[in-house]
C-alpha cells in the first residue's frame, strides 16, 4: 500500500538521495552528464532542498511498506499551484505512484486556487503522463539556468476547478 507523508527538513538527505537516483536515470539520455551534476547540485543539494523549505515550499513522499518510492514539491501562488519536482524511482514507474503524488497535491491546493502548473523538460517522457492526467502545453521555455546551461521545458497547466 502506498502512503504519502509530508517531509520536513530531517527528510532533506532522503529526498537527496531519491533525486540522485531517479535523475541519473531519468536525465542520462536528455543532458549531458556535466549539466545533470550541475543541475543536481544546484537544485538538489541539502543547502538548495532545505532553502526551498524555508521558501514556503511542501515536499511531500511516497512510501510503500516504509520505503521511499518518490517525492513531489509544490508551492502556492495567487490563482494558481506550481508542481517544482514530481519525481518517483524508475524501477516504480507505472504503478500509479505519480498519480497518487499529484492527487495529494490537487486535494491539498484545489479550496486556494483554480490552476495547477508545472515545467517539465521537453523530452522527458514525463510529458505524456502529464497530458494523460490532464495537463496541457501552454508555452515553451528556455530558461537559463547558470553556466551556459538551459532548461527547454514545456510550461503545462491543468484547471482544477472553475474560477
Amino acid at each position: 500500500m502506498i502512503e504519502i507523508q509530508t517531509a520536513s527538513k530531517t527528510d532533506v538527505p532522503l529526498i537527496q538521495q531519491l533525486a540522485y537516483t531517479i535523475w541519473n536515470v531519468a536525465y542520462k539520455d536528455i543532458l549531458s552528464k556535466e549539466q545533470l551534476a550541475y543541475m543536481l547540485d544546484k537544485m538538489h543539494s541539502i543547502e538548495a532542498l532545505t532553502k526551498l523549505i524555508d521558501d514556503g515550499h511542501q515536499f511531500i513522499i511516497s512510501y510503500e511498506y516504509g520505503v521511499a518510492k518518490g517525492y513531489a514539491c509544490y508551492k502556492m501562488h495567487p490563482g494558481k499551484a506550481r508542481v517544482e519536482k514530481l519525481y518517483v524511482l524508475p524501477d516504480q514507474h507505472k504503478k500509479g505512484i505519480g498519480k497518487l503524488l499529484m492527487n495529494h497535491i490537487i486535494e491539498k491546493v484545489s479550496p486556494h486556487v483554480n490552476i495547477i502548473e508545472l515545467n517539465v523538460n521537453r523530452q522527458n517522457k514525463a510529458v505524456d503522463f502529464y497530458k494523460r492526467i490532464g495537463f496541457e502545453i501552454v508555452k515553451e521555455v528556455d530558461q537559463p539556468i547558470g553556466e551556459g546551461y538551459f532548461m527547454n521545458d514545456y510550461v503545462m497547466q491543468k484547471r482544477i476547478s472553475e474560477p
